[in-house]
């Protein structure tokens, strides 16, 4: 959306976040990193701190789901993005008046595959995917508001986006059919 606009186009950080949260707008996402003080600024200060368990900015090597070996940066781990969720939870219920606007645009992103695809419908799941056809990955994070409120995250690597989707929504199903049972 925001590549698309014309020039000169002025955004609010606010409207900046809604695009990069409910439509992965990486335009926005890149104009807010710059007004943060850059990925390094935002990495060290505020991601490090809470899980590093794969530092977003290190390079990594790796064998592929192919085999393939791969290398770079800009890698993350299922930890780190669950952390960085529950992280979001517990500001959010100390503070809901903060932090309800950035929890109403995880809750309306335009993917509805993944985490919400495999929690009973009505309940509310606050959710980020991502996902690159470059590395056949497919991934969501998310806070589901149900019986018990839970964070979940599950990262796939593959070589079909629709398969890698349907094991999500799977997973995800597994969690709430079992949050699910243990208030039967």
């Amino acid at each position: 959306t925001v590549q698309t606009s014309p020039d000169g186009t002025k955004y609010t950080v606010s409207e900046l976040s809604r695009l990069s949260i409910t439509i992965s707008d990486h335009c926005a996402t890149n104009m807010l990193l710059r007004e943060l003080g850059r990925i390094d600024v935002v990495n060290d200060g505020y991601m490090v701190p809470i899980s590093a368990v794969v530092n977003y900015r290190t390079p990594v090597s790796y064998t592929d789901y192919a085999g393939t070996e791969q290398s770079g940066r800009h890698r993350t781990s299922a930890e780190d993005l669950a952390l960085y969720a529950k992280n979001l939870y517990v500001l959010y219920k100390a503070q809901p008046e903060v932090y309800q606007p950035l929890i109403d645009d995880l809750k309306t992103t335009e993917y509805t595959w993944g985490i919400p695809a495999g929690v009973p419908a009505g309940t509310e799941v606050a959710h980020k995917v991502g996902f690159n056809p470059a590395y056949g990955t497919n991934n969501d994070v998310g806070i589901v508001f149900a019986q018990e409120d839970y964070v979940i995250c599950v990262m796939t690597e593959s070589g079909s986006d629709s398969n890698a989707q349907v094991v999500i929504g799977n997973v995800s199903k597994l969690f709430s059919d079992y949050i699910t049972k243990c208030y039967a």
